[in-house]
This record gives C-alpha cells, structure tokens and sequence, in this order.
C-alpha cells in the first residue's frame, strides 16, 4: 500500500501514531500532535531530498522545551517495494567552559528536548585532543584543569553548570598500562568486601586483566559554533550551549 500507520512517536511522556501516506506529489506524514489519536485535522509534512536521503524536520515544543524531531524514509525490511518511517529524536548540544585559562569543549547529548534523564549523558574533553569522556547525570562531579566541579545540565540543555568543588579523586583509569583502582562490592550476605593490588606497581595488560593477583580484605561500614563562559566573580559557571542535529 501507499501508506503506513505507526506508533511509538514518544514525546511529553505520552505515546503518538503516525501515518505516511502518498500522493502525486510524493510522500507526507501525518502526526498525532495533540495525543488523542485524531488525525483528521492534522497538517501534513513533506519530505525534502538531503544527502539521498528523503527527510522532514518536524519543529516541536515539550513545556519550555523546542527541539527539532527528523524523520526519514527508508526502505521497509518487509517489503522490498515498500518504504518506512525512521525517527530521530536525539540531538547534541555544544559548548565551551573556560578555567583557569583552559578552554573545555563539552558536549551534550539528549533526546526529546530533555538532556537531564537517565540515558543522557554530558561529554569532556578534558586533554584537547578530540576524544571527548562521557558522564551520566548520577556521576555528578568531573575534574578540569586541575580542580573538581560538581556539575548540572539544565534539563532543556540551555547551559551546563559548574560549580568548583572540594577535591574528589578522578574517576580511574582502565587504560593500557594504568594502574589497578580500588575496587569493593557487597556479597550475597550483605558484607562488603575491598579487592587491592598486592603490588602498588601493578599494571593493566591489553586485556583489560591485572598483571597480579587480587587480595581481599573486609570493608569497615563506612550548532556548529561553540560558545565560551566565564564568571571571575564566582565559581559557579553557567555554560551556555549550540545545537547540532544528528545525523
């Protein structure tokens, strides 16, 4: 048929349909906006051509939120003939944080306009060389330059927020030739447990594995272009963000 209808279009944690149909014209998709499975009123989308790819770019408002959801038409695996619809809902904002005379790129990566949830994830490059490090939301701290920030992404992604912390240790390496971290975990019985390196010299081979044997002993219960930011005043820094769409 010249048509699809589709579900799982979530945004505003409520479950939308689709349908694609097909017209002299070429193809149009229909989507259920408003989250009561009414179409006969909705306006349709066309597809524009970009890079061979048959896209449309649909602008959309979550709350406070505005954030761009793309969808592609691609060939349908069940139909050799046929097409089908793949969403993208996931985007990356960029920026800059300035310490102590150190330009940081950051990245953040969100979905459905939100960057705060569990899954989304905020990105350093701490060395400047391109290889950007990946946080979660719950990691909470990051050192830069030298010191310890407790970061927030603003839950639209507008800034990304560092405020200058009390020294923790960085999180540990598990790199070629980096050393063994300390490593505890709590048995099926509710002890906890502390695994360390017999030798302080200890290593990581390639495989990932200790060069030397672990010892236990019992825990006591204890788009495109950046944007720089800088506070003199205080050490707080709001880090504003740019949009790039993914691909």
């Amino acid at each position: 048929p010249d048509y699809r209808i589709g579900i799982n279009f979530v945004y505003n944690q409520t479950n939308h349909s689709w349908i694609l149909d097909h017209d002299a014209h070429g193809y149009k998709l229909f989507l259920d906006l408003k989250g009561d499975g009414d179409l006969r009123e909705a306006e349709p989308f066309r597809f524009h051509e970009e890079d061979g790819v048959r896209r449309a770019d649909v602008p959309m408002k979550d709350g406070t939120a505005n954030w761009t959801a793309r969808f592609e038409l691609i060939q349908d695996p069940r139909d050799a003939e046929g097409v089908s619809v793949r969403m993208n809902l996931d985007a990356d904002r960029f920026g800059k944080a300035l310490l102590n005379g150190h330009q940081i790129p950051f990245r953040l990566s969100g979905s459905g306009g939100r960057y705060d949830l569990v899954g989304d994830h905020v990105s350093f490059d701490r060395e400047g060389n391109g290889r950007f490090e990946s946080y979660g939301s719950n990691d909470r701290w990051v050192n830069l330059a030298g010191k310890t920030y407790e970061f927030y992404v603003h839950p639209q992604g507008a800034s990304l927020t560092l405020k200058e912390s009390n020294f923790r240790r960085d999180r540990p390496s598990f790199e070629n030739g980096s050393r063994v971290p300390d490593v505890s975990l709590t048995d099926l019985e509710g002890k906890a447990h502390a695994f360390f390196a017999t030798k302080p010299t200890s290593r990581f081979l390639n495989s990932g594995i200790p060069t030397v044997g672990l010892a236990v002993k019992r825990c006591r219960n204890s788009e495109p272009s950046m944007t720089s930011c800088r506070d003199p005043a205080s050490k707080s820094l709001a880090c504003p963000t740019t949009n790039r769409k993914k691909c």
